[in-house]
């Protein structure tokens, strides 16, 4: 294999020479996507990928070498078609250069067969090569349809003038995407200003408000030196306070937010304001310009014969949970919310298994079941595989029925003894008795929940009486797919719950109060394997719902090969009336991507 890994240090010569080596195709079809990024290919290759996207930034950043312009140029020239020239063209355009790339990139836009990550490249390249009229004119079809967020991704990074007419058509697409954070890194322009400052106004007047609208002011704040939103001099700071006064009977993000921003800018002036808004709110609008205005009272002091806001009434803190946010710095009302919605979790850590007990909890390995229980099986169509039918080795993929669906096994991930882990379920939401078997494959692409894709699946309960037998997986269940046996060491713990899950956004927790509760948790770690508690999900923060419960956590680990995704762990979620009634066939798993 040719070697790629040449140092920074290393002459442009010898530079030069391993980026030729780099981005020789070698026989590999390297604009099949499918079969490029699944092994034997994938294997073969990986380093060279990594390769040619290492040294074409290297060399980006020495393009006015015309040795390096010519080679940048002739790969987009020769290889536009297919990923190491797609590689090379991510490099010119973050640079802008040579000119001759980017005119080779641009045509993109009308030669892209729906590939969302050349649309991209192509409008970068684009606004590099054009006026912004000109520009506008063969970018802005694009933001109606189906490629919308592919071209925001592309306008986003370009930190150039744009023609105004971007920003109207941004303003009301704030769910595509990156069309926000569009509009906050143009903030510095006038006719972004009057977007925003004209949206703010129709807001604080009682009009609809979206999420989408105030992560893009959030952008606009921590995106320092871009736009006028940065400082205490912003002409939009007077609307925003309007907002935050408006949004005070609402108390949750609608206050939150625009809170938060104002808070980034405030001045003396604003403090005071806002202390003067704490007596005139309720409940969580209150704890959450309170403490706000804590924060700021440590950089602007309130004026003389003034005191700092403070709740009027003291709460009782209700358990040590709660004092320990107490201590932390939160208020005693916000630390008791937090700490009810704390859930009990069983974590389990693996063991190398000696020896097969049936019926001992286990991750990987073979399961005990009934000589009658079927082993599980998931069944779809060619489309819902990620993998094409093709792809997988004889054997291992089961002949279609008359209707052309697959009926393809799962495998086996885990069982757990319910009458082990019975003492370390304090709530006793699992069954005190019996087993819980685990069964997944990451293939099947079964839509989406809430943002995460559900994967096949199945949970089976058995009952304590039932005759257990070891299980030898079926003959067309691939290799890869039969995971090293481990057992567990369970132990019970309650922690505070994590700050992404949908049950502490509700709370409408100010900024300030955010950042105490990131510290207060930092030092948490999350389990790979585990049962009940939160899912800690890092895609969507509502696994499981609040009337659902966390079956079972499996992360991506060496010990016993599960290799979920992108290393991202899975999660076995149920409604809690489901589990109550131990209807485990209303289980679903949804992958962590």
């Amino acid at each position: 294999m040719p070697d790629f890994d040449v140092p920074a240090t290393a002459p442009l010569e010898v530079q030069l020479a391993a980026f030729t080596r780099a981005t020789d195709p070698g026989g590999v079809d390297w604009a099949n996507t499918e079969t490029l990024y699944a092994d034997p290919i994938w294997s073969e290759v990986k380093a060279q990928n990594i390769a040619i996207g290492v040294l074409a930034k290297r060399l980006a950043a020495l393009v006015d070498d015309t040795r390096v312009a010519d080679a940048l140029t002739r790969v987009v020239r020769e290889q536009n078609a297919n990923t190491i020239g797609f590689m090379v063209a991510m490099a010119v355009v973050e640079v802008g250069a040579p000119r001759a790339a980017l005119e080779l990139i641009a045509p993109w836009l009308d030669k892209h067969d729906d590939d969302v990550h050349r649309v991209t490249v192509a409008v970068q390249a684009t606004l590099q090569l054009r006026s912004p009229a000109d520009a506008f004119e063969v970018i802005a079809p694009l933001l109606d349809g189906d490629l919308a967020e592919a071209a925001y991704d592309g306008l986003v990074p370009y930190r150039g003038n744009v023609d105004p007419r971007f920003f109207e058509i941004a303003a009301k697409a704030l769910t595509e995407g990156n069309s926000g954070r569009f509009l906050a890194v143009h903030s510095g322009q006038p006719e972004a200003v009057a977007v925003i400052a004209t949206e703010l106004e129709r807001i604080a007047a009682g009009g609809n408000v979206t999420g989408h609208f105030y992560w893009m002011l959030a952008d606009a704040v921590s995106l320092d030196g871009i736009g006028p939103v940065v400082s205490e001099t912003s002409p939009l700071v007077p609307q925003i306070l309007a907002v935050v006064e408006s949004a005070i009977p609402h108390g949750d993000w609608r206050l939150t937010q625009p809170l938060a921003i104002l808070a980034k800018v405030a001045d003396a002036a604003i403090a005071q304001r806002l202390r003067e808004l704490v007596p005139t709110a309720k409940g969580k609008a209150k704890a959450a310009l309170a403490a706000t205005v804590a924060e700021l009272d440590k950089k602007f002091p309130p004026p003389a014969g003034a005191k700092a806001a403070k709740p009027t009434k003291a709460v009782k803190v209700a358990s040590p949970m709660a004092q320990t946010l107490v201590d932390a710095g939160l208020l005693a009302e916000r630390a008791n919310a937090i700490a009810k919605l704390a859930r009990g979790r069983i974590e389990m850590t693996p063991a190398k298994q000696s020896k097969h007990v049936v019926g001992a909890t286990r991750f990987g390995g073979v399961p005990d079941l009934p000589a009658r229980t079927k082993w599980p099986t998931v069944t779809i169509t060619a489309k819902q595989l990620l993998l094409g039918v093709d792809e997988y080795p004889a054997g291992t993929f089961p002949e279609p029925d008359a209707k052309g669906r697959y009926e393809v096994p799962l495998a086996f991930v885990a069982q757990l003894d319910l009458a082990t882990l019975a003492p370390l379920d304090a709530a006793t939401l699992l069954p005190t008795t019996g087993m819980l078997s685990f069964f997944a494959r990451q293939e099947p692409d079964l839509g989406q929940k809430r943002d995460l894709r559900v994967i096949g699946s199945a949970v089976l309960y058995t009952g304590p009486k039932a005759k257990l037998d070891k299980r030898e997986p079926p003959s067309e269940l691939p290799k890869r797919l039969r995971y090293k046996a481990a057992t567990t060491k369970p132990k019970a713990t309650t922690p505070l719950p994590p700050a992404t899950i949908e049950s502490i956004g509700k709370l409408g927790l100010a900024d300030a109060e955010k950042q105490t509760y990131g510290r207060a948790i930092a030092e948490q770690e999350t389990p790979d394997h585990a049962s009940l508690g939160w899912a800690d999900a890092g895609y969507y923060r509502g696994i499981p719902a609040a009337n659902e419960q966390l079956l079972l956590r499996v992360g991506s680990d060496e010990v016993h090969g599960f290799e979920w995704g992108d290393a991202a762990p899975i999660f076995f979620v149920i409604p809690t009336a489901a589990l109550a009634n131990k209807a485990f066939d209303k289980a679903y798993c949804v992958m962590d991507e």
